[in-house]
């Protein structure tokens, strides 16, 4: 299990059929999406964007350093 302030933790997972579900704590501020309609109507200034990739790839830094390779970054 990883352990890293960069990486969500998730609670519990689960198969529906063919569907996974993962199961996550509430996040207060939801996505960079609800941010930006909620208050950067003609999108992300541009330290703000510099902000939230550095803290992505501390993230992945962390991971790679266990030799996990995150499959999708979106």
């Amino acid at each position: 299990m990883v352990n890293s302030q960069h990486i969500l933790q998730y609670n519990a997972t689960f198969l529906s059929g063919r569907t996974l579900w993962i199961v996550m704590p509430l996040q207060g501020y939801g996505s960079c999406t609800d941010i930006m309609q909620a208050h950067f109507h003609t999108g992300l200034p541009e330290l703000v964007i510099a902000l939230i990739i550095k803290e992505v790839l501390k993230a992945l830094v962390y991971l790679h350093d266990f030799g996990v390779i995150h499959r999708y970054v979106a």
